[in-house]
């Protein structure tokens, strides 16, 4: 990897520091056409990106990864090539191509950029109610600001792409929990992030987190939710790390599939299931978050085509390819969130973001034999049908899961 023209390494690449501001990344491999970028990172900030490199030669302009899928007004179809496990023989080509009916994209690196990231994590330990403790420079302004008629109150949580604030609606003083995305040079990015927030606002069921407003104030977007009190599942699963009872396992399982069922009717697909993106209330309740990522199925992605949007550790084989994900996606993640909330651990474990996703693609499930927790077989049915590694091999939908599940707790 070259940064601003000096190698700095080889791929993979985790949580590699670069000082903060506008630097222009380049990868070269043998045999292929290189990938650049230009991008610039504020202090404390953390960015993730899945380069795609073209075979040299291919029909594509060189530096450029190229849009997943035949490329855009063409028609013609992107160039591809097999990825496979390490030390395995080539396969034939036809062989190859019968697999899953499509080559595997090569994914050459995934990388985890972070400007200042020691003095970050430093000031995470910190109190939030700390001037440090409150990040950057940025939301230490927004905090006691207003912003499309909210008082923001103080900083609730904080990811890759967007801080959570917990804020007082000015109208009838109701507190709510608003997300603001980080600042971003792509100038389609306010636009993206409202039409996603947009398309939450239409989703009204019991088991997903209500969006009450999506809007904007001198071009800062924000999403306005309902202020939840309790934990998420990752809280509950740091808290039991051996693994949830089997029937509470059962239990938010089915209230997840409940939840998606909506949602798939409504033809969202969120795309980004994880245990961050659950809350379990004390009441017993169960909702899903953050649809902030999720798209209309069989329409074109809201969000950018170059950047692999999701957590890999959840992320279906198809996941690396916007254009194939369906509702099916999401049931294989919610596959591997069962896996996890039994055995406290999630299936495909890795450092490096390529070879996690290479595992879902390509490793099987581990042996039923080999587990430390044993599954009962009905259960284990279920659970690798929905980990599958063919959509097509899994559940057509979250309804027939749920046809399946009730059978279980009867």
């Amino acid at each position: 990897m070259f940064l601003d023209e000096a190698l700095r390494g080889r791929a993979p690449f985790v949580n590699f520091e670069i000082p903060p501001g506008r630097h222009r990344l380049r990868l070269e491999a043998t045999g292929y056409q290189s990938w650049q970028r230009e991008l610039e990172l504020r202090p404390g900030e953390t960015r993730e990106l899945d380069a795609v490199l073209v075979p040299a030669g291919r029909d594509t302009a060189p530096g450029v990864a190229p849009v997943l899928g035949p490329a855009a007004g063409t028609g013609k179809p992107e160039p591809r090539t097999e990825v496979r496990p390490l030390g395995q023989a080539p396969r034939p080509p036809q062989e190859a191509e019968a697999r899953s009916g499509w080559p595997w994209i090569a994914v050459v690196a995934g990388i985890v950029l972070a400007a200042g990231l020691a003095g970050w994590r430093r000031r995470a330990r910190r109190k939030r109610t700390t001037a440090a403790g409150s990040g950057s420079r940025w939301h230490l302004r927004l905090l006691g600001s207003r912003l499309g008629g909210y008082q923001l109150l103080d900083e609730i949580g904080r990811g890759g792409m967007a801080t959570t604030f917990r804020a007082r609606r000015a109208s009838d003083r109701r507190e709510v929990a608003l997300k603001v995305p980080h600042p971003s040079g792509d100038p389609l990015y306010l636009e993206r992030f409202l039409r996603e927030g947009r398309l939450g606002e239409t989703l009204h069921h019991p088991g997903i987190v209500r969006i009450l407003e999506a809007g904007e104030e001198q071009g800062v977007p924000f999403l306005a939710m309902e202020l939840l009190s309790g934990k998420t599942l990752r809280q509950e699963l740091q808290e039991h790390s051996e693994g949830l009872p089997l029937a509470r396992a059962l239990a938010i399982t089915r209230a997840l599939a409940e939840a998606l069922d909506y949602a798939h009717g409504k033809g969202v697909v969120h795309r980004d299931l994880t245990p961050e993106n659950v809350m379990l209330l004390p009441d017993g309740a169960v909702k899903v978050m953050d649809f902030g990522v999720a798209r209309i199925e069989g329409q074109p992605g809201l969000t950018s085509s170059q950047l692999f949007l999701g957590s890999p550790l959840y992320a279906a084989p198809e996941a690396a390819e916007p254009r194939r994900i369906d509702s099916r996606s999401d049931l294989y993640s919610l596959g591997i969130l069962l896996f996890e909330m039994l055995e406290g651990r999630p299936p495909f474990v890795h450092e490096s973001v390529f070879r996690v996703m290479e595992l879902h693609r390509e490793a099987p499930l581990p042996a039923a034999e080999s587990l430390e927790r044993p599954i009962p077989e009905p259960v284990w049915a279920l659970l690798a049908r929905l980990c599958a590694k063919r959509p097509e091999d899994r559940y057509p939908s979250a309804q027939a899961l749920l046809v399946d599940l009730g059978k279980l707790a009867g």
